[in-house]
């Protein structure tokens, strides 16, 4: 049987009739290969000890911005990104005190309806399919974004909604300043 959130998921796709064209699970065989990428790509690995969360041990290879939320920041994917690319969500869970992390497979307007509908979840990423860009929300509300094309979104997002005092934006080029609250980042 599957854990709880991996339900969840399966059942928000039946009832928003969500076909697996659009989103579906990624097979135990694809699975690893793009977390693995996706780790190398975006984080620090110490003592080949994986984080649980993504955004809390960026490498800092991409341009960074974070946006604390006070919203639903669900909706805002189709307008920080095209809603017909396909994308990797990855979600996790802790079930029967183990950590279990999901991967799927979907376009950006699927990923959101399902995360619209799906309970209890409160930690989600989205990782670009050409490994150029990852999408934190974490469970402090706050989104947190790797990649030029997403950091540059949530730049400009922030900017038309006035809360550019909220976003924090690092350019690669720039040394690593830790966020507020954070350890050195480095």
């Amino acid at each position: 049987m599957w854990p709880f959130l991996r339900q969840e998921v399966a059942r928000a796709c039946r009832d928003l009739c969500i076909s697996s064209a659009d989103f579906k699970p990624l097979p135990i065989d694809e699975w690893y290969a793009v977390e693995e990428k996706t780790y190398s790509e975006f984080c620090r690995i110490q003592l080949n000890q994986r984080p649980t969360w993504m955004w809390d041990a960026l490498n800092f290879r991409h341009p960074v911005a974070s946006l604390i939320t006070d919203f639903w920041v669900e909706p805002l994917l189709t307008t920080l990104l095209d809603p017909t690319q396909r994308v990797f969500l990855y979600v996790n869970e802790t079930y029967r005190g183990t950590d279990k992390y999901w991967w799927y497979d979907g376009t950006v307007a699927a990923v959101q309806a399902v995360l619209e509908e799906v309970e209890g979840l409160d930690e989600w990423t989205l990782v670009d399919k050409k490994y150029q860009w990852l999408l934190c929300f974490t469970h402090h509300d706050v989104l947190v974004g790797s990649g030029k094309h997403i950091a540059e979104q949530l730049r400009l997002y922030a900017e038309k909604s006035g809360r550019i005092p909220e976003l924090h934006f690092k350019p690669a080029s720039l040394p690593v300043r830790p966020l507020p609250g954070r350890p050195d980042s480095q």
